[in-house]
């Protein structure tokens, strides 16, 4: 293996480790976001142009749905 492949190589390790993360990452602000209007009140969620049954559908969510 020369070291150009090496290089690739690290490379591909390092995008894909990048990948894993960023997708960790977003599924934790996700489950942040989804804890936060778990715990808004009804007027709240009006206040900000939601209505209660569309939150409660979106906290019904698992944390790494889309």
């Amino acid at each position: 293996m020369n070291k150009r492949d090496k290089l690739e190589g690290i490379i591909r390790q390092r995008t894909l480790l990048a990948r894993i993360l960023e997708r960790l990452s977003s599924w934790s602000e996700k489950r942040q976001g989804r804890r936060v209007l778990r715990e808004m009140s009804d007027w709240q969620l009006r206040d900000i142009g939601l209505e209660p049954a569309d939150a409660a559908k979106e906290v019904s969510k698992s944390f790494f749905w889309d």
